[in-house]
């Protein structure tokens, strides 16, 4: 059985949150059922007074004075880097706004309105997920991750939960990203941005979805957190259970810091070998051993999934990924690129011959090449140059051998 990540409400917290329906938010929503509830408040379907389509509305709602305060700093933050993220698998965030209540501020978030079901649903309903969805799923994560790193921001709590499964244009596996309330905003060139609400050596996230730095509590975590996340969601996809459990929150942080994350085969063995070494690299202790980026992780999975290539943006492969927060992941330079003809498909389609060119230069890692064979979208490590030629030093040393016997012998010859 999947363990339940997401919050629960408690009843009586549920009653009231049931007593919001009918209310009117900020003089522009009014609140017309309630789609959620959890530890901090609850989600509702609100119809705009000024006319159009229905939304959906996370209103904050917690009893306590203090962690109101503090969570409510959650929302601003969740409200200031979801605005900021421009991503078709990022959900859209269309307003933001606090309501003054007798209890003290309501801050609420306003979103485009979803229908279907979070993957935890799904999850907890079938108990794993086919493998071709899975892919599917985790490369729309990437073009979400890629887009949210290189805007400065780390989400730290992605898990099954926040990952909405939606139909559209026939894709039963579409999804979006929810919940950027633990993300950590990182200044990008020129700006400054307000950094994480959370005090230091606070782990936050998720246990079983934690990097074993985050649950460190590392001040210095980046990008490489969240992949490590979507390396433990595909591992649960494909078996029904985390890579790491245990009976209490600190077993499963202690197996995570400690012990190698298991073969996913060990569970599934009809998994394909690529498939396997993908989630491994994802899920290595040591992050200097993971994928650089997001866009190295998803062209790695092209490789194993052809057919996602069309995810794949053009800068990937053209532009420096300057803004990420892993610096070493360095994109090949235009002049250096091949051109990569466009088609009906998308410009990366797996079917087109030039994507075998495509290549991206990344800070040499061990075992990488795992991840250079293939054809589609495949990472090329470059050699290492070959080693200079060592004959002009023994021709050198020669040379001095020959003087210094010379000049013994003529020594001799004068002292005789």
């Amino acid at each position: 059985m999947r363990p339940r990540t997401d919050k629960i409400a408690t009843p009586d917290r549920h009653v009231e949150l049931l007593e919001l329906i009918g209310s009117t938010l900020g003089g522009k929503y009014t609140l017309s059922r309630l789609l959620g509830a959890g530890g901090m408040g609850g989600v509702y379907a609100a119809t705009p007074i000024a006319g159009g389509a229905e939304v959906a509305i996370k209103v904050l709602s917690v009893a306590d004075p203090a962690a109101r305060s503090r969570i409510a700093g959650r929302f601003a933050r969740e409200a200031r880097a979801v605005t900021a993220l421009k991503s078709p698998y990022i959900v859209t965030v269309l307003d933001a706004g606090s309501e003054d209540r007798a209890t003290g501020p309501q801050p609420y978030l306003v979103m485009e309105l979803l229908q279907g079901e979070d993957l935890g649903q799904r999850l907890r309903r079938d108990g794993r997920v086919p493998l071709r969805d899975a892919l599917h799923i985790a490369a729309q994560i990437l073009v979400a991750l890629g887009a949210a790193h290189e805007a400065g921001v780390v989400h730290r709590d992605l898990k099954p939960d926040n990952v909405f499964l939606t139909n559209k244009d026939g894709d039963a596996s579409a999804c979006k990203l929810l919940d950027f309330g633990m993300s950590k905003l990182t200044p990008r060139e020129n700006q400054t941005l307000a950094l994480a609400l959370t005090k230091k050596g606070m782990a936050v996230g998720t246990p079983y979805y934690m990097a074993p730095e985050q649950a460190r509590a590392a001040e210095d975590v980046d990008g490489r957190v969240d992949l490590w996340a979507l390396g433990a969601i595909l591992f649960e996809c494909l078996t029904g259970r985390p890579p790491f459990i245990g009976s209490t929150q600190e077993q499963i942080l202690l197996a995570i810091c400690t012990t190698d994350a298991p073969d996913v085969r060990a569970l599934q063995p009809e998994v394909p070998s690529k498939v396997a070494k993908l989630i491994a690299r994802a899920l290595t202790r040591d992050r200097g051993q993971r994928f650089l980026s997001a866009w190295q992780m998803l062209s790695a999975l092209v490789d194993v999934a052809p057919g996602e290539g069309r995810l794949l943006p053009a800068h990937a492969f053209t532009a420096m990924d300057v803004r990420s927060p892993v610096s070493p992941a360095m994109l090949a330079p235009p002049n250096s690129a091949p051109h990569l003809p466009a088609s009906n498909s998308g410009p990366f389609a797996a079917s087109q011959p030039s994507m075998k060119m495509a290549t991206i230069a990344v800070a040499p890692l061990p075992h990488a090449h795992a991840d250079a064979s293939g054809s589609h979208g495949a990472l090329r490590v470059r050699p290492a140059p070959p080693p200079k030629s060592r004959a002009p030093l023994f021709l050198l040393a020669f040379a001095a051998l020959v003087l210094g016997v010379g000049v013994a012998v003529y020594a001799l010859a004068v002292l005789r």
